[in-house]
């Protein structure tokens, strides 16, 4: 219960302090899960927001674990309405780029664990040169927990989240959605008419 609560505490503490960060991925090419090409982090599409899931890992056993708990995130998120139309949601799973020949094989099995929950134009495997440096273009920590990130509509990263979902954390993931729809209706006040942000 201890480990939880701090768990939770961390998160909350993340998700403040990451407010207002820019956004500095390594552009990756890619495949989706529907076998179409991607190139990360550039055709990422919000609408006019954007939610990434991010299991970063070097470890096997960890990296499915956090593919798991970001599925339980994504539940939780639809379940409570936050994943609305005014935002899109991206799983990656980002691990160390293996021999081209087997890469295939494990994109077909990662994609078997998102079937039925997350659309396979919007999840795919990123595989990188070096899983710190990645982490580290954005300024997010590699560790063990999953990584939520929210980027607003210039693709600046607004907030993350590490961690396993809780009731606490997703609502104040929806706050921070809430907020920075309001800002975008504030500046642009036709666009909120013209169904440009909930389009």
């Amino acid at each position: 219960m201890r480990r939880t609560t701090i768990t939770h505490l961390l998160g909350f503490l993340f998700l403040l302090c990451s407010l207002g960060a820019q956004a500095d991925f390594p552009s990756i090419k890619s495949k989706t899960f529907d076998d179409e090409k991607f190139l990360f982090p550039d055709d990422i599409q919000g609408k006019p927001l954007s939610l990434l899931f991010l299991a970063m890992s070097s470890d096997r056993e960890n990296g499915t674990l956090q593919q798991q708990q970001l599925i339980a995130w994504h539940k939780e998120l639809v379940a409570a309405n936050v994943l609305d139309n005014t935002i899109s949601a991206y799983h990656f799973p980002v691990m160390k780029s293996p021999p081209f020949f087997v890469k295939g094989i494990i994109s077909n099995a990662m994609a078997d664990v998102y079937e039925g929950t997350v659309s396979t134009d919007h999840s795919g495997v990123l595989f990188v040169d070096d899983l710190q440096s990645f982490a580290d273009s954005a300024s997010l920590p590699l560790n063990e927990l999953p990584t939520v990130v929210l980027l607003d509509a210039e693709g600046n990263i607004a907030a993350t989240i590490k961690g396993a979902v809780s009731a606490e954390l997703v609502s104040e993931l929806a706050t921070s959605i809430k907020k920075l729809n309001n800002t975008a209706t504030e500046a642009n006040p036709a666009a909120k008419e013209d169904g440009d942000i909930a389009e």
